[in-house]
């Protein structure tokens, strides 16, 4: 019986020892499919990170290059619309132009006597006789025997372009382009198809005569204050 009792004892002993073999081998099983499948998901992630970096990489590059594209584009766009522009500004500018002088011409003889006209010209262009390498554009002149006319331009009128006539006007510089002229007075006038209130006050200001449309044709807006101003003066 003791005997027999031993035997039992070893196999359950042998079966104990058995159980817990597959018990460790299951888990270690289990611990390699486990890092396995750790080992899977990482591989995945990191092929799911470097394939969204490749993605967000190329969304920037394509991002950058139409960036560039409509960037060259837009610029191509505004050298073509600035070119537009400067043409349209030249057109409406020789068009006013065109309009005015023919009416500086009825000024000249209805207010300033000019009846024998010695010169006239429209957009004369001239090189200075004291500093050649000066040149300037005339937009219209008339030459009488006592007088000569000198009328500035402009389509859109700014209080700096006055102020610039003004400037010209005062130093002298008129007759470094025409010394043939400097026995005779000059005549500054400032003309366009508006002018506002405000710039013919500064235009009257500055001793300069303003020349736009007054009813249906165009005249000189503010011809009495000028003269009583020469005559002051």
């Amino acid at each position: 019986w003791i005997k027999s009792l031993e035997e039992q004892r070893l196999k359950d002993k042998q079966s104990l020892e058995a159980w817990i073999k597959s018990i460790e081998e299951e888990r270690l099983k289990d611990k390699q499919n486990l890092e396995a499948w750790i080992k899977s998901v990482e591989e995945q992630r990191l092929r799911d990170r470097q394939e969204w970096e490749a993605r967000m990489k190329a969304w920037d590059e394509k991002r950058e290059r139409d960036r560039e594209e409509w960037k060259a584009s837009f610029e191509d766009l505004k050298r073509q619309m600035n070119l537009k522009w400067a043409e349209m500004a030249e057109k409406l500018g020789t068009i006013v132009e065109d309009l005015v002088a023919p009416n500086i011409r009825t000024i000249a003889q209805k207010y300033f006597g000019c009846v024998d006209v010695e010169f006239e010209g429209i957009r004369v262009k001239k090189r200075s006789v004291i500093d050649k390498g000066k040149r300037r554009e005339f937009d219209f002149i008339v030459a009488c025997e006592d007088v000569i006319l000198l009328n500035e331009t402009k389509s859109t009128p700014r209080v700096e372009d006055i102020l610039k006539f003004s400037d010209f006007v005062k130093s002298g510089e008129f007759f470094e382009y025409f010394p043939e002229y400097k026995n005779k007075k000059l005549i500054p006038i400032f003309s366009s198809i508006f002018l506002s209130e405000d710039l013919v006050n500064l235009l009257t200001k500055k001793g300069i005569y303003a020349l736009a449309f007054k009813g249906s044709e165009m005249d000189l807006l503010n011809y009495n204050e000028v003269k009583r101003g020469f005559e002051e003066n």
